[in-house]
């Protein structure tokens, strides 16, 4: 069995089942291997009333280019905590040993329309210099609105509407496009532009919003792609397994800040191999 190597470019946080820590443990189930690059290092993630913060942005640059040696066989980011850490990780990418690496980037910006407090225009105008290089990117629909300098009305947008989101989005370069979050009455749709294929996935809406929910879903599409699995089939099986996950946990009353309780699942995707 081939173990892809994949360099995971991303914040921990100790609490919260989000970011690197889910990102682990979706690509070791999914027999890859994770190679952990924090950006930043939180206790607790961001959504908790108080958390340490370590900024890794001093160190960054170093760690990654002592990993020039390495061959990669992909590279999948989230959260950056600055402008600066996208322009080294783009540095990295496009200095990388192994040109053929597939390049998978969450962008991790914003919700409800708005960007996350922490961040403002000069990271949205570097994030889509980094996505222009990707394979794969994985926005909600703020974040699809905010890169391709569409003005935002709400997630609850037409498939048509996707559409135009995406293919504004490949003109930035990026190759396939995979729109999260769109509400449609009771449904969450994900809206995926594969080339020039176009095809949606259909989930009853969960109304608890927990941490991670983008993580473990841009996770498993990593893993899987990275396993040679085709897009379409991935995205299938992240919205499936997402929505079970989150079911699991309304079950659990488990609190929405820590996160899907998605450990006791795993095993429906280690069973894939």
């Amino acid at each position: 069995m081939t173990i892809p190597k994949i360099a995971c470019i991303n914040d921990i946080s100790g609490l919260g089942r989000c970011s690197l820590t889910t990102a682990i443990s979706i690509l070791s189930t999914l027999s890859c291997q994770p190679c952990p690059a924090p950006t930043s290092i939180l206790s607790k993630q961001t959504g908790f009333d108080d958390y340490y913060f370590f900024d890794m942005e001093n160190r960054l640059d170093t760690y990654l280019k002592n990993w020039s040696d390495t061959a990669f066989d992909g590279i999948y980011t989230g959260f950056f905590g600055s402008t600066k850490q996208i322009d080294i990780t783009l540095d990295f990418i496009e200095n990388h040993e192994n040109d053929k690496a597939k390049i998978i980037i969450d962008p991790v910006m914003g919700d409800d329309g708005e960007l996350y407090p922490v961040f403002d225009k000069r990271y949205c105008s570097s994030m889509k210099n980094l996505i222009s290089i990707a394979d794969i990117i994985t926005p909600n629909v703020t974040e699809a609105c905010l890169l391709s300098d569409t003005k935002f009305n709400g997630n609850n947008i037409s498939i048509q509407e996707a559409k135009a989101l995406a293919q504004r989005l490949k003109k930035k370069g990026c190759q396939n496009v995979v729109i999260t979050g769109i509400k449609q009455g009771d449904e969450i749709i994900t809206f995926v532009l594969e080339n020039s294929d176009e095809y949606y996935f259909h989930s009853p809406e969960v109304k608890t919003k927990y941490s991670g929910m983008g993580d473990l879903f841009s996770s498993i599409i990593t893993g899987l792609v990275m396993q040679k699995n085709n897009l379409k089939q991935s995205v299938k099986i992240a919205s499936d397994f997402l929505y079970k996950a989150m079911k699991f946990t309304e079950g659990q009353s488990a609190v929405p800040l820590d996160g899907i309780a998605f450990e006791p699942l795993l095993n429906t995707l280690s069973k894939l191999f």
